[in-house]
């Protein structure tokens, strides 16, 4: 990204640990929120000869998690997802938390291998500090067209106008994917690659929004496992959500639960006000 550069898109990051199953399905509840009403998603759906569509707004999903159409066959089978169809919310979350769509562990090369867990080393164990580690189980980049596109978008005289803008949108997606790809899609062989590198592949899956949410991170125990995690969550505040700053707290209760206290918005003040 070109900052400061006028016109110039801009590419947000994140990493997801292989944690707690409740955080998965916060992420996966974000991702999957209504930003467009149902029938311009299915115009969308219409001019981009998508599909599964009519079963996402059945099951209440507000977009199409949609695998890359030219996923590795190899690497489809392992997730167990099929390219350029569409997942369900249970099956985003699964792979979310680093396994199959299915909710099975990811099949591993080395014997006894957990793919989501580092492990202390035995020698490790006993001293301070000496703990597992979860792994990241993903990359969350959030592409924003430049908002000279996003006003075309918003502003065309015909459906088929805004959808040739949003496709255009979609091929550049792509392509920085596929460019991201090219750039950390390694790995290494033998002992600290000693035995030289190879080429992998990435699998993505992609989610289109259509409005700015605010969000705010929310760390708390799983209510299940006990792993404490990070959730993220919109922020549902009427109005210009530049002009609040809501408040949020995470406490403890009487009986020693963490527990998640939510205060009303304060307006700020603004210059002459």
């Amino acid at each position: 990204m070109a900052t400061g550069v006028p016109g110039s898109a801009m590419m947000t990051y994140r990493t997801g640990a292989a944690g707690a199953p409740s955080a998965a399905l916060a992420m996966a509840r974000h991702l999957l929120e209504h930003t467009l009403p149902a029938e311009q998603m299915k115009l969308a759906a219409y001019y981009a000869q998508g599909r599964g569509v009519d079963e996402v707004l059945a099951q209440g999903m507000g977009c199409a998690p949609t695998p890359r159409a030219d996923l590795h066959p190899k690497l489809a089978a392992a997730l167990g997802i099929e390219p350029g169809g569409v997942l369900t919310e249970a099956q985003l979350a699964n792979v979310l938390r680093g396994r199959r769509a299915d909710g099975e562990e990811l099949p591993t090369q080395q014997q006894h291998r957990n793919v989501q867990v580092y492990r202390a080393k035995p020698g490790e164990e006993g001293e301070p500090g000496a703990k597992d580690r979860v792994r990241i189980s993903y990359m969350d980049l959030c592409l924003s067209a430049p908002k000279s596109v996003s006003v075309a978008w918003a502003f065309a005289a015909t459906d088929a106008e805004r959808n040739s803008i949003l496709q255009a949108h979609r091929a550049a997606r792509d392509a920085t994917l596929r460019y991201v790809e090219g750039e950390v899609a390694w790995g290494r062989i033998g002992d600290g690659g000693r035995d030289g590198d190879e080429r992998g592949h990435l699998a993505w899956i992609t989610h289109d929004h259509f409005t700015s949410r605010p969000t705010v991170e929310v760390t708390r125990p799983d209510p299940v496992t006990g792993v404490v995690d990070t959730e993220l969550h919109s922020l549902r505040v009427a109005g210009d959500p530049q002009a609040v700053q809501p408040l949020h707290r995470a406490e403890r209760d009487g009986d020693g639960e963490r527990a998640l206290r939510l205060y009303q918005p304060r307006p700020v003040r603004r210059p002459g006000a």
